[in-house]
This record gives structure tokens, C-alpha cells and sequence, in this order.
């Protein structure tokens, strides 16, 4: 939120003088005394009249003056003696000395959630130059390249001016930007992990233009820069009924809230999708949701829920007949149940994914099912038989190009290694998967491996370089949330003591 200072007699004529000169505002003492009023000393309020004043030096400041003076008339129905009333006016002449394009674009603006807006998102002819133009009146501020933000005050008069369009403008006005965001947003998330499946939105408006996402990391910069914005968009979506752009929007955000650890958000907007989903009466929509969650409830440690949602989402898979997501529910299931300490069951639902993935020929979930299944035979103590399914599971990533999965089974194997004592050669799996994950941003993938690795580097006896990683490890943790934290905390607190017994367990 932008700051509401409010400026004393001296300070708030002395900034005028500064915009204009002080020729100008000595020449028409009066008008500038009944613009001062009207500004009632708010920095926003001067610099829009001064911006108004410099764009026309011919314009006497009188007659600035008596345009403001007569606009404030025509708001006295709607002042309600509070700072926004007092501003209207101020507003409104603004406003009205607009060109209509900018006008329309102000206008517009009010529409936008979020606290910014990216200037691809306008989707109106020339859009950049009208910005500037808004800019130029001081109704928007370019607080970052390419990226326009508003006075909450400005936005609630641009608003005003929205809701004074025909009803068909606003929604159309709404569905371009929804259709901007849901459209980017689904290439940018293909970038990030471009082996999910991912559900393809239906073409966008033949104005829409939806943003550029060369790669993987101006993907990762662009949902970065648009996370508020894209919440903010998802409410926009269910107050105004775009139920499918909701489930969608939810969709593409998944991979980005994963990688950066935005919990909170990856739950609220995956619960938004549900509802969406069950407005629109698309099973296999919810069953996709609960999966969604199922996944961030069992990421942040909520199991019980966690599993509740994956079987909702498998009976759903089952009804529409959709092998794949059945298998990829069966992995979500699995990793419940390896998080619970269960890990022949995790083994069970493994190999049924690992058989439909199979039937289906789907590589990257034969992929993901072969390291998994590999992970749960170390955990039960079959190391060579996880060697065998890791082995073939990074081959078989390498083969389809997905890095994401690779790093998985590269860490799979250094815990395979490490407890075949096989120290050097688990060292140098985790750190291929280092370099993966760094490579992507995938801080929870990051967490964990450093956990890993410090395992390793206690096994073989070297404390210092365990204690290292396991302070890298915690940092993240602590910053995004992992549920390792207090894991770590342990670790390192036993290091600090006078004795610590190695163990050759992973976490």
C-alpha cells in the first residue's frame, strides 16, 4: 500500500511551487490557494493537478482552479467527508482532460487485481504509451520496468469509472485480462516442468496476446514477478464466474507454489479450483483438485488429510476412466504412505502405477514409478534392487529430457549407495541431483538432498562437511517451511555435542 501523508500549508504550496515555477504559482496567488484547498495538502492530490498544469503551460491556473471547483459539484452526492471524497475532484478533472484511449485504459485499470499490473497484461492498442500517458498525469506510477501500480485511492476512483461502463465492457475488460494471466501462466508452467500433464486451456480472445516465456527461468521470473497478481486474478475469476479459468489458473500455479514452498497459497487456490470444479460439474476436474491437494497437505505434513484426498481423487479417476491420472493418483498414495512409515504399502501403490503407466506407454510416469520403487526397496533394505530401479530411472529420464525426475532418482541412488557404504559414489549422486534442482529453483528437491548428503558426509566421518550442509539444508527449510526443520535442528544439535555416534540411516 502506498504511503497517505498528509502535508502541512508551507510543505504542500512548496511542493507546488516546485512542479511549476514559482513565476506561475506567484502570478495567480488566488488560484493556487483554492487548489491547495482542494488538495487538502495530499502529496497524490498535488502532483496529479501539477502534472494536469505542466502538460498545458498556456492553461491559466484559474481555470485549472474552476474545473476543479465545478467537478467537486458534481461529486458533492457522493462526498462523504472522508480523504477519498476530498480527492474525487481531483480525480475527475484529471480524468476528463484525458485523450479517450487513456481514458478508456484508466478506466479499465480499476478492473485488475493485485497490486501492480505487468504492461503486456493491457491488452489495448499502443497500451505503453497510453501508460505513459497515465503516468504522465501522475494516475500511475512505473515502479519497475514495464510493471504500473496505482494509489489506492487512484484505483478506487479508476473503479468508480469501471463501474460506470456498460456491463458488457466490464466483462469482456475481465475475461482479457483472465484470459492474459491463464494463457501465460499455462506456458510459463509447461517451462517449469514441461513433463506433467497439463490440461490445455481453450484459445484465448482474438485480442489476447498472452506474454512470451522463452524458458525455464523466465518462467520462473515471471510467475515470480506475477504471484500476487495471479491470486489476486484467481478472485477475480470466481467473483464474476470464469469457474473454468479458476480451476485452470489453480492448475498452472502448482509447479511454481512447489518449487518456492508457497503452501498457504498452493492449498487456498487448489480448494477455490474444487469448488470451481464442482460448480461446473467436470468430475474429472475435481478428482484433479484433489490431487492438488493431496499433494500439498502430504508436502507440508497433514497426511491423514493428505491420503483422504488422494482416495477422493482415485474413485473420480476411476469413474471417468482415466488410466494415467489413476497412476499418477497411485503415486500420491504411495508417497503418503512412505511418509507414514508404511513403505510395503507405499510399495503396493507404486507397482500398480508403474503397471498402468506401463499399459498406457506413459515414460515419464514409468520414469517417476521405477525411482520410486527403487527408493522403497532401500528403505527395505533390498539396496541392490534399488540400484537396479533408480538406475533404470534416471536412463529413462535422460532419454525423455526430464530433469526434474532425474534429480529424484539421481538422490535414490546416493541413498542406495550410502547404505551399501558406498560413500564416495553416494556423494557424487547427490551431487548430480544438486546441480539438477539448483538449476530449476526447486528448494523443497534442495532441502532434502542436502539433508541426504549430510547423512553421507557423517557416515564417512566428516563432521564439518555434514554440519555445512545441514546448515544450508535448515536455511531453506526454515525459509520456505519444510517439515524437516526440527529434523535438522536435531542433527545439528547432536554434532554439537561431545559425543555422536555416525549412523548410516538417511533421513
Amino acid at each position: 500500500m502506498l504511503g497517505l501523508d498528509v502535508l502541512t500549508e508551507a510543505e504542500a504550496r512548496q511542493l507546488l511551487v516546485r512542479h511549476l515555477g514559482r513565476r506561475r504559482t506567484d502570478a495567480e496567488p488566488d488560484a493556487v490557494a483554492a487548489l491547495l484547498r482542494h488538495c487538502a495538502g495530499l502529496p497524490l492530490a498535488i502532483g496529479i493537478l501539477a502534472a494536469r498544469a505542466a502538460a498545458d503551460p498556456e492553461l491559466p491556473l484559474s481555470v485549472l482552479a474552476e474545473e476543479v471547483r465545478e467537478a467537486a459539484g458534481r461529486l458533492d452526492a457522493l462526498d462523504t467527508g472522508d480523504v477519498a471524497a476530498d480527492l474525487r475532484a481531483v480525480f475527475a478533472t484529471s480524468y476528463d482532460a484525458l485523450d479517450p484511449a487513456a481514458a478508456e485504459v484508466f478506466a479499465l485499470l480499476g478492473l485488475a487485481p493485485g497490486p501492480d499490473i505487468a504492461a503486456p497484461a493491457v491488452a489495448a492498442p499502443r497500451a505503453r504509451g497510453l501508460l505513459r500517458r497515465l503516468q504522465a498525469a501522475h494516475l500511475v506510477q512505473e515502479h519497475v520496468p514495464g510493471r504500473y501500480r496505482m494509489h489506492d485511492l487512484t484505483r478506487l476512483y479508476a473503479g468508480e469509472r469501471a463501474s460506470a461502463l456498460p456491463a458488457a465492457d466490464r466483462h469482456a475488460a475481465r475475461h482479457r485480462l483472465l484470459d492474459f494471466w491463464l494463457h501465460t501462466a499455462h506456458a510459463a508452467a509447461g517451462r517449469l516442468d514441461p513433463h506433467r500433464d497439463h490440461v490445455p486451456p481453450d484459445g484465448p480472445r482474438p485480442d489476447v496476446v498472452p506474454g512470451e516465456v522463452p524458458d525455464h527461468d523466465a518462467a520462473l521470473a515471471w510467475f515470480t514477478a506475477e504471484h500476487a497478481v495471479l491470486l489476486g486474478a484467481v478472485d477475480l475469476a470466481v467473483e464474476h464466474g470464469f469457474d473454468t479459468h479458476v480451476w485452470q489458473l489453480a492448475g498452472s500455479l502448482e509447479t511454481f507454489f512447489d518449487y518456492r514452498g508457497h503452501w498457504h497459497d498452493w492449498a487456498a487456490t487448489q480448494h477455490t479450483a474444487l469448488l470451481a470444479a464442482q460448480r461446473l460439474g467436470n468430475p474429472s476436474w475435481q478428482a484433479g483438485a484433489h490431487r492438488g491437494l493431496g499433494s500439498v497437505h502430504t508436502q507440508t505434513g497433514r497426511l491423514d488429510d493428505g491420503y483422504a484426498h488422494f482416495l477422493h481423487a482415485l474413485d473420480l479417476y476411476r469413474r471417468v476412466d482415466d488410466p494415467v491420472s489413476e497412476a499418477h493418483t497411485h503415486r500420491g498414495l504411495g508417497w503418503v504412505r512412505d511418509r507414514q512409515g508404511r513403505p510395503r504399502d507405499s510399495l503396493h501403490h507404486n507397482e500398480q502405477a508403474l503397471a498402468l503407466y506401463r499399459k498406457a506407454g506413459h515414460l515419464p510416469g514409468q520414469a517417476l514409478a521405477l525411482n520410486n520403487t527403487g527408493w522403497l526397496h532401500a528403505l527395505l533394505g533390498d539396496h541392490r534392487a534399488a540400484l537396479d530401479h533408480c538406475t533404470r530411472a534416471v536412463a529413462l529420464n535422460q532419454r525423455i529430457g526430464d530433469l526434474h525426475a532425474e534429480a529424484g532418482a539421481w538422490d535414490s541412488l546416493g541413498y542406495a549407495h550410502h547404505h551399501l557404504s558406498q560413500y564416495a559414489e553416494a556423494v557424487g549422486c547427490y551431487e548430480r541431483a544438486l546441480g539438477l534442482v539448483r538449476g530449476f529453483g526447486d528448494r523443497y528437491g534442495e532441502t532434502e538432498i542436502l539433508n541426504h548428503l549430510g547423512d553421507t558426509r557423517l557416515a564417512a566421518h566428516d563432521r564439518d562437511a555434514a554440519r555445512t550442509v545441514w546448515q544450508q539444508a535448515l536455511r531453506i527449510a526454515e525459509d520456505i517451511g519444510h517439515p524437516a526443520v526440527d529434523e535438522l535442528h536435531g542433527k545439528l544439535t547432536g554434532l554439537a555435542g561431545t559425543e555422536h555416534a555416525p549412523e548410516g540411516g538417511g533421513a
